[in-house]
């Protein structure tokens, strides 16, 4: 029960900061205003003071605000704090105006009341309230001043109380004026005292905001500018790898992958090392400037695993980098590169093993941080492919010629095998007449050009089987160079048309030979006897090759290991 009473006096919990405080002052005035109505009921019981329950229309005004406490209780408990606060300072004001006019007009101590009254609006309804209720107050006491000065309100002369009345209400006017000052004060204060930690927290705050918004801008800038610098890697990486796919001659693709680099890239310093067949050096084979073409030239090279920088990052197959420090500078393998300040170098990948390094090196600081190597790495990665390929082309190359000249060589000893078989050597036009060319006619195969004559070799597969030997009817006229071009256009057809002739005839032969085998062995095989078989051998390969003489001996293994014959056929 007790619980119960406490919380329907005590004020309501709201999550707004200003309904909460309102609520609060509401709450205050409610239980204030209504002890004292208790209070002032009591007293006038006690003491009787000049009758004052004989009037009913005080007992109503008493009654009337004690209902109407209860009532703005309960909706301050539903949260209507604005409505119960209207329904408060109104209640006061009418209550004020009806007390003052029905008891002794302006001259009635209830006048003070009306202070109370524009007090209570302007805390809890604002100024504009305040201001209201400073005018019905000012229009109240002017009225009833006005009525009574035109007698339309007489009032009895002021009865003696028992007690200092006026005094009292006065006092507890004044007192309770100046309790409302002083939580309106306190109240202003502490607003004060919050606006100052908000004003101070809020400027705390854009501090903070300034900062992170310098930090997010210099982020901003920053990742702006990696993402940049990493295009232009790209880009760079890009363009090198699509020269370095375009060539196939180490020694081009080397010179210029070093060249395109160090342009790209804005470096100090690119080489390019080599593993030898024994992996034990690494050996320079490009650089930049006048440091590369040095070291070039007095065959630079470094221990694979030594202390070196790329003799490490071949040895770990890992790229390493590396810069100056306050103790010393970047640890150099050569004295050509004094201004290196950084370095880095890139293994170079082929095929599960490292084939060499590819070395940069840049006369500023902090050069070659995470995005720097590893797009270098991938570009290292494809100079490594593109320089396998190119030793591939090299070795495919190598195996072409090295076919092509053993095929040239048996393309030339069957030449010479089919001169020897009885074949004209050539053909001479003169006097307007083809003549055959006997074998001890002397001839030169090598190619001359002595004005109006001129030789060409005839070439199969690389090899010269020939010579077109031509002259001009007119002593002196030299040949033009258009001539001589369609001369040795033709004498090119003239040994391809040579060699199909040849390759036909053997062709031919050959096919010859495999059909005479295979008459001769089907013969052979029409028979299981022994002594069939040998007299069809005999007689069929001498008809074959006409032969004058054959002889097919069968033969035993003797005791001491020689062949004793067993049976002849002629």
């Amino acid at each position: 029960m007790l619980t119960t009473i406490i919380q329907f006096f005590a004020a309501p919990v709201l999550e707004d900061e200003e309904k909460q405080r309102v609520a609060s002052l509401l709450n205050v005035i409610l239980n204030v205003i209504l002890g004292l109505l208790l209070l002032l009921a009591f007293s006038m019981t006690i003491l009787d003071a000049a009758g004052f329950w004989g009037n009913a229309l005080d007992a109503a005004i008493m009654g009337s605000l004690v209902i109407s406490m209860l009532f703005m209780r309960f909706l301050l408990r539903h949260g209507n704090i604005r409505l119960a606060s209207v329904l408060l300072s109104s209640a006061l004001m009418a209550a004020t105006i009806a007390s003052t006019s029905s008891f002794y007009g302006i001259r009635n101590s209830t006048t003070s009341t009306f202070v109370m009254c524009i007090i209570i609006a302007s805390l809890l309804l604002g100024g504009r309230a305040a201001l209201i209720f400073t005018g019905l107050s000012v229009a109240a006491l002017l009225g009833m001043w006005s009525a009574e000065r035109s007698h339309l309100l007489v009032y009895e002369p002021l009865p003696s109380l028992p007690l200092p009345f006026d005094a009292i209400a006065y006092t507890g006017t004044f007192i309770m004026a100046g309790l409302l000052l002083r939580y309106a004060v306190v109240n202003i204060t502490k607003s004060m005292e919050r606006a100052l930690h908000n004003e101070r927290a809020q400027v705390k705050a854009n501090r903070e905001l300034e900062k992170l918004r310098a930090s997010l801008e210099q982020q901003v800038a920053d990742r702006t500018r990696d993402l940049e610098r990493r295009t232009n890697y790209l880009a760079a990486s890009a363009e090198v790898g699509r020269a370095a796919s375009s060539i196939l001659d180490i020694d081009q693709l080397t010179r210029q992958v070093v060249e395109l680099i160090r342009e790209r890239f804005g470096l100090y310093y690119v080489g390019l090392f080599l593993a030898d067949q024994a992996n034990v050096w690494a050996v320079l084979r490009a650089g930049t400037g006048e440091a590369g073409r040095a070291m070039l030239a007095r065959g630079h090279r470094l221990p694979i695993g030594g202390s070196s920088v790329v003799g490490q990052s071949i040895a770990k197959a890992q790229p390493l980098a590396v810069q100056e420090t306050d103790q010393g500078t970047v640890p150099l393998a050569t004295e050509e590169l004094p201004n290196t300040r950084s370095e880095a170098v890139l293994p170079l990948h082929s095929r599960g093993r490292v084939i060499g390094a590819l070395t940069v090196q840049s006369d500023h600081l902090g050069v070659f941080d995470n995005t720097a190597m590893a797009v270098l790495q991938s570009m290292a990665d494809e100079v490594a492919t593109a320089l396998d390929n190119a030793y591939l082309f090299a070795e495919s190359q190598a195996a072409v010629e090295a076919e092509r000249r053993a095929y040239g060589q048996i393309s030339l000893e069957a030449w010479a095998q089919t001169l020897r078989g009885g074949l004209t050597p050539g053909y001479r036009y003169i006097n307007k007449q083809v003549m055959p060319i006997g074998r001890e006619s002397p001839y030169s195969i090598k190619p001359s050009d002595s004005g109006d004559q001129i030789s060409l070799p005839i070439k199969v597969r690389g090899e010269v089987i020939g010579v077109v030997e031509l002259q001009r009817g007119t002593k002196g006229s030299k040949w033009a160079s258009e001539e001589a071009a369609l001369l040795q256009a033709l004498t090119e057809q003239l040994g391809a048309a040579l060699e199909s002739a040849r390759l036909y005839q053997d062709t031919q032969r050959r096919a010859a030979q495999e059909r005479l085998i295979g008459e001769v062995t089907s013969r052979i095989r029409e028979s299981l006897d022994i002594e069939t078989v040998l007299k069809t051998t005999a007689s069929e390969m001498r008809q074959a090759l006409d032969l004058d003489n054959l002889v097919i001996r069968l033969a035993t293994p003797g005791t001491d290991g020689a062949s004793k014959p067993a049976q002849e056929r002629t």
